[in-house]
Order: structure tokens, then C-alpha cells, then sequence
């Protein structure tokens, strides 16, 4: 409850789970569990501040388990709790540029619009050191110059508003109709803030993206750049 009223700030429904030998933790799936609404200014003080709330929360949440198991060995739910390293990668979509031209589909650095040959990059749209995530719709084709001089700041809002067609053309002509389509829109869905009336469109996805962008800019204070 809110202080002082009898308003609820968390609102939940329950759900119903069919018992099985294997399931898929797609979205389809979360929803059978149940609902849980979270107030959007509850929402974005928790994820401002989670760096701090995690840890704290999670340290409570293990000694709780220790107290009620007292048989585990010391350090086990921490250790199971512990999120592994994210690596660096981009060799899957790089694997994926190479199929594309090798087919004879034209490529594109996003950002600059040149046609890219022998030489090319695939860059993590928002950097990976400052949001580490290796989802498809993050990794882009680029100029290796471009890619460089662009290191670890964020795309401006003149930048990524440039490259939008860009990135339509790329995400349409890698993921649409392909073995990866599921997998790039379910991915989209976890991580980026989409419009609930296009959460599996490309224009909608091109929607998140300028979303997120505003979100690590106004969390981080990430430095913003553009292609000259």
C-alpha cells in the first residue's frame, strides 16, 4: 500500500502452468505464470537504481536461503544466484554478414551508408561497455573508420533518426523470414521499450530503440556522437 491510503502499488494476477518434461522461457510462457503491474515511476526509480538495490536485495534474499536449507555448502546460493559474465561478441552476426554478401545481398554501414566490401564491422549500436548486450537488433554493420571513431559512445538522436533506414533494410534483409526471426523479435521484447500497439513490427522495434537510447543518455550520461 501506498503510505497514509489503501491504494495497492503492486497489482498481480495469477496464472495457470501446465505440468511438463520441458518448457521454453519465451513469452508466452512468462504470461502463463501470472501478471504483475509495477507502477512506471516505481519502475524506472528501481531500474535507476539498481546498481544499489540489487546487491541489497540479493544479499537478503540468500541469507534467507541459508536459514531455511542449513545444509548447503557456504557460498552455493550466492554462487547460484551470481549472473555470469556477458561476453563481447559479435561473431554469430558477423558469420551472418559474410552468408548475406556471399549470396550477393549488397551490405551498408548503418551510419554512414557506404557499401561495405572485404572490410566491415559489426558494432554494438548502444556500447556494450556501458549496457552489456549482444542481442541481434544491437549488432549493426559497419565502415571499420566509422566503427572506430564512434568507440563507446552513443549514437545522437540526429545519428540514429540518419540511420533509421538504414536499420530497417538491415534488420529486414538479415532476421525477417529467416531462422533468426523469432529469436530477434523475442529478444527485442526482453530488452528494449516497445510500443504495445507494434511490439513485433520493425517499425516498432525502430520505436524501442529511440526509447532505450533516451534511457541510457539520461541514466548514464553517456557521451553522444554522430558520423561526420
Amino acid at each position: 500500500m501506498y503510505p497514509g491510503t489503501q491504494d495497492q502499488v503492486f497489482e498481480y494476477g495469477s496464472g495457470h502452468i501446465r505440468s511438463s518434461n520441458a518448457i521454453t522461457l519465451d513469452l508466452d510462457f512468462l504470461k502463463a505464470v501470472g501478471t504483475l503491474r509495477v507502477p512506471r515511476h516505481v519502475w524506472e526509480a528501481l531500474a535507476r537504481h539498481a546498481s544499489w538495490i540489487e546487491p541489497s536485495i540479493l544479499s537478503r534474499w540468500v541469507e534467507l536461503l541459508e536459514n531455511y536449507d542449513g545444509t548447503a555448502p557456504p557460498g552455493a546460493y550466492r554462487d547460484a544466484l551470481s549472473w555470469p559474465n556477458v561476453e563481447h561478441s559479435t561473431r554469430e552476426v558477423r558469420t551472418l554478414a559474410a552468408q548475406l554478401q556471399e549470396s550477393g545481398g549488397p551490405l551498408y554501414c548503418v551510419w554512414s551508408g557506404k557499401r561495405l566490401n572485404d572490410g566491415y564491422d559489426i558494432d554494438h549500436c548502444f556500447p556494450f561497455k556501458h549496457w552489456p548486450n549482444n542481442h541481434l537488433w544491437n549488432l549493426l554493420p559497419t565502415a571499420p573508420e566509422v566503427n572506430s571513431g564512434k568507440s563507446d559512445s552513443l549514437p545522437s538522436a540526429q545519428q540514429l533518426h540518419k540511420a533509421e533506414d538504414r536499420i530497417l533494410r538491415w534488420w529486414n534483409q538479415a532476421y525477417r523470414q529467416t531462422d533468426y526471426e523469432s529469436r530477434f523479435y523475442e529478444e527485442a521484447q526482453v530488452a528494449l521499450p516497445l510500443p504495445t500497439e507494434q511490439p513485433t513490427s520493425l517499425d516498432g522495434l525502430l520505436t524501442g530503440l529511440r526509447r532505450q537510447r533516451v534511457r541510457l543518455r539520461t541514466d548514464q550520461q553517456i557521451a553522444e556522437w554522430s558520423a561526420q
